[in-house]
């Protein structure tokens, strides 16, 4: 093999490899970044629920969140929260009762675009309950609980973000319909049963909340 003919062998190669880093090199930093992992979300907010089970009635709440954002535009993420709403007519030993409402559930949230205001909506399933309490006497046990309803829920809405750092956001709003089927436990052994609003049909809830949200 001449020289010449080796020579040029090397000079086809190297501008051949200058080109493909060329290419590459060329490609958006966003595009890449758009199809990795992007970490962990909390949400960590305040708000009220309108819900109607004597009469409908706003409730104050809080929300927390832990999701997993996928990629840019997909992530999963689990929410628990809870509302408090008084209980009517219904007193137990001369205290008015309380409903302690939460729920606890799970699904999909996609994000229309990653920018400084960032909208998104999301679809959730799982399962809720109600705790009709009193207060009580004993400092280790603040609360007395006279009857608790269990059962499904499902929420559905939408949202937008405002990011002011890489690792901090404010949650604008974040608004949602919230449906719940619930069922008493043991109404036999509860001392008010007689006084509970029915169950075993769909309630509907309108939620909305906001606060912050971490990102790591």
């Amino acid at each position: 093999m001449s020289r010449s003919f080796t020579r040029g062998l090397r000079r086809h190669r190297l501008s051949t490899l200058s080109m493909w880093l060329v290419v590459f090199g060329s490609i958006p930093v966003g595009r890449l970044e758009a199809q990795a992992p992007k970490g962990l979300e909390l949400y960590v907010g305040g708000g009220f629920a309108n819900s109607r089970y004597f009469d409908r009635a706003n409730s104050p709440g809080w929300i927390f969140r832990m999701g997993f954002r996928q990629n840019e535009r997909l992530g999963w993420t689990a929410e628990f929260a809870g509302q408090y709403e008084g209980a009517g007519e219904i007193e137990y030993n001369g205290a008015d009762a309380t409903f302690r409402q939460y729920q606890f559930m799970f699904g999909p949230q996609a994000v229309f675009r990653n920018t400084t205001v960032r909208p998104f909506v999301y679809g959730l399933a799982g399962v809720a309950a109600r705790h009709l309490t009193v207060p009580s006497d004993d400092p280790l046990h603040p609360q007395d609980v006279l009857a608790v309803d269990f059962g499904v829920a499902t929420s559905l809405g939408a949202g937008m973000d405002w990011r002011l750092r890489d690792w901090l956001g404010l949650r604008l709003f974040q608004g949602d319909y919230l449906a719940t089927r619930l069922a008493p436990v043991d109404p036999d052994l509860s001392p008010v049963g007689g006084q509970l609003p029915p169950t075993g049909r769909w309630q509907h809830h309108f939620r909305l909340s906001g606060g912050f949200v971490f990102n790591f």
